[in-house]
Formats: C-alpha cells, sequence, structure tokens
C-alpha cells in the first residue's frame, strides 16, 4: 500500500467477503479505493444513501452458491462518489442514460 498525498486524502479500504452455501467462514479481501461507482439503476434507489446501502448490501454470486458482502473497512477523509448513470442494453447493442432524479 503506497503512501501520497492522494491516498491519505481519497485512499479508503473496502472489506470484501464471501461465503459459500456449504460453509460458515467467509473468504475475505481488503481491497484499496480511491473513488466509489454507485450503481443507481435499481428501482429502489433514489438517493446517495440508497446506493451506498445497495452496494454494501448481500448479493448472490456463483450462480447463487455463495454470497459477497462490502463493507468499509476504512473511510477516506474525502469520499469522491460518482453515479453510474449509464447502462449497456443488449437487445439495441447501445448505451441508455438513466435519468431519474437522485436526492
Amino acid at each position: 500500500h503506497e503512501d501520497s498525498p492522494i491516498v491519505r486524502i481519497f485512499g479508503g479500504v473496502m472489506r470484501s467477503s464471501v461465503r459459500s452455501n456449504d460453509t460458515q467462514a467467509d473468504s475475505v479481501s481488503l481491497e484499496p479505493f480511491n473513488h466509489l461507482i454507485l450503481d443507481i439503476s435499481a428501482p429502489g434507489v433514489d438517493s446517495v444513501w440508497s446506493a451506498l446501502k445497495a452496494c454494501c448490501g448481500t448479493e448472490a454470486v456463483n450462480e447463487g452458491q455463495a454470497t459477497k458482502r462490502l463493507r468499509f473497512e476504512s473511510l477516506p477523509k474525502v469520499l469522491v462518489v460518482n453515479l453510474k448513470r449509464f447502462l449497456y442494453n443488449k437487445d439495441t447493442a447501445s448505451t441508455q442514460k438513466i435519468t431519474k432524479r437522485v436526492d
């Protein structure tokens, strides 16, 4: 983990935990970040707060054989947030802008 002014100001660490359905132990990895990209495409996401909750919620992975959860291990002094406002539409092979209001 490098030490620089950018990392000291904008650097945080996410804790990624994956648990297989047939075990009780988590596989944990720590992932450094300097900004967050929040997906706002879900119908229930209407604010930055609800996008953060969705980002840190439990997610089924490996065809439902495991669950993954993200948590903040350490937060940066300044959190940079990017709202993911575009989706790729496979049917039309084009991008689609998400135009809903996000508070």
